[in-house]
């Protein structure tokens, strides 16, 4: 386009980490999209995704444990213990919040099993 440049064009919100947040096999849907948002914005990896689903879920420790193959319920805690600080929050109800504000996690889907 004549006399447009580069500041004036919309810049990706993704860029490089594209391929890195949002695997090419899985087909764009709003629950992939909100949490790669969550992701990007708290710099969160897919296993506190993953987590952070999980909680937003309902799901106990030991539930949460079982569901991503994690033998001790202490490892649970101490990842959501790193989940809370990169939210700012110090509780599940604040870090399921969060989650619902990128469109994910609920009683209406539980997360994938990390090999699905």
């Amino acid at each position: 386009m004549a006399g447009t440049s580069k500041s004036d064009q919309p810049m990706s919100l993704f860029g490089p980490l594209r391929p890195i947040l949002i695997p090419c096999d899985l087909a764009m849907d709003p629950e992939e999209l909100g949490r790669a948002l969550a992701a990007w914005r708290y710099r969160l990896s897919r296993d506190e995704i993953q987590l952070l689903e999980c909680v937003a879920c309902g799901m106990t420790n030991g539930e949460i444990a079982n569901r991503l193959d994690v033998a001790e319920e202490n490892t649970i805690k101490n990842r959501l213990s790193t989940v809370f600080r990169k939210l700012g929050v110090s509780n599940r109800v604040q870090a399921a919040t969060i989650a619902m504000t990128y469109g994910f996690g609920g009683q209406t889907a539980l997360p994938r099993r990390p090999n699905e």
